[in-house]
């Protein structure tokens, strides 16, 4: 199962913007370091 980097990446973000407002920066960070570079 290969996952296209540009599609992953672009999921991530998304995710990271909504892990954003649901928890504590701190959580956000440990949940999604790959979102917040």
């Amino acid at each position: 199962m290969h996952i296209d980097t540009d599609e992953a990446n672009a999921a991530a973000i998304k995710n990271g913007e909504l892990v954003t407002l649901l928890l504590p920066k701190e959580a956000a960070k440990a949940t999604t370091p790959y979102a917040l570079v």
